[in-house]
């Protein structure tokens, strides 16, 4: 599944991706500071 996570690079975004990432999803992450 295709995934956004906005505000990617917070505490939560980073626990989010990287669980989804780990369940074999394709992660994408918008962030005002990359």
């Amino acid at each position: 599944m295709k995934i956004i996570i906005p505000g990617g690079s917070g505490q939560v975004g980073t626990l989010l991706s990287k669980a989804f990432i780990k369940d074999g999803h394709d992660v994408t992450v918008l962030s005002r500071n990359p």
